[in-house]
């Protein structure tokens, strides 16, 4: 695999320093039409900035670029704030507004129904020797070692339930903990499989499986992001930010596909769009 450096020419390379208050403003300027973009996010926009010209790994600004597009898109959402004005005469008025909030790991609040989903509990026991049993809504069931591999217990297991079905006995009987693998962090990680592939390619055994909600500290959503698209491991399918930006490649509409491969054309164009204006900010802002 392509090395960052390796990997892009001069003109790509994210060298040098970024001053963030240059970094801001070029981006309130670039994304006015924007409503999602907004300053209270500021801080966290900064603290993702922060890491990635600290990190070795992204040495090509498109990288950095995708990654911020990237943070945008999966977290936005919007929370309700208190706004405080005056009538005409003077009174004190309350209003109760809503404001896009970004760039910090979020946790979806309900789980897709597919006809196989994750987002029915499922519980986690640990074994003896280490691993971890897994045992779903149905009765299927897997021994997951430290290296986040499962191993199936139950004849022919499928990962997800099917909705409506009835809790098989095997389930209630189950002595694990219950857990809910729902979208967390930064690229939204969903399935229990992921988290303990997570884990174990960060170094930290079954840890994640055994507690889901640290995907939701910063440090570790980050982690899990730039490992999952410079290796194309966790949940980028085998996509890698080296198979679309080269010396004479940039294709930020398929790279979009590391994270959403379900996305329709359109919508990945209009994250395409996104990317160039993150690109145009670090690129305007370098020292």
């Amino acid at each position: 695999m392509a090395t960052p450096s390796a990997n892009a020419t001069s003109s790509y390379k994210l060298s040098g320093t970024v001053d963030p208050r240059e970094f801001l403003d070029q981006c309130e300027t670039l994304f006015r039409d924007a409503p999602k973009w907004n300053r209270p996010s500021e801080p966290d926009v900064l603290f993702v900035l922060g890491k990635l010209l600290a990190d070795p790994r992204i040495g090509d600004v498109r990288y950095a670029a995708y990654t911020l597009a990237t943070i945008l898109i999966e977290t936005s959402h919007t929370i309700k704030v208190t706004a405080r004005t005056k009538d005409r005469r003077n009174r004190p008025r309350t209003h109760v507004l809503k404001q896009w909030r970004n760039f910090v790991p979020i946790r979806e609040s309900l789980g897709r129904k597919d006809v196989r989903n994750y987002k029915d509990a499922v519980k986690i026991f640990r074994l003896p020797n280490g691993n971890a049993r897994v045992t779903e809504r149905d009765g299927d069931q897997w021994e997951v070692n430290a290296a986040g591999t499962p191993k199936a217990i139950t004849r022919d297991p499928q990962r997800g339930t099917i909705p409506n079905r009835p809790v098989s006995p095997a389930y209630t009987s189950d002595q694990g903990d219950e857990q809910v693998y729902w979208g967390r962090g930064y690229v939204q990680l969903t399935w229990w499989a992921n988290y303990a592939k997570a884990g174990a390619d960060l170094g930290r055994g079954l840890s994640l499986l055994y507690q889901p909600d640290l995907v939701l500290d910063r440090d570790i959503a980050y982690e899990i992001m730039i490992r999952g698209l410079m290796t194309g491991r966790i949940f980028a399918n085998g996509r890698t930010f080296a198979k679309y930006f080269t010396n004479s490649t940039t294709d930020y509409v398929h790279a979009r596909s590391m994270v959403n491969p379900g996305a329709s054309l359109s919508d990945k164009q209009a994250f395409a769009v996104i990317c160039e204006r993150f690109e145009a900010a670090l690129s305007a802002s370098r020292k």
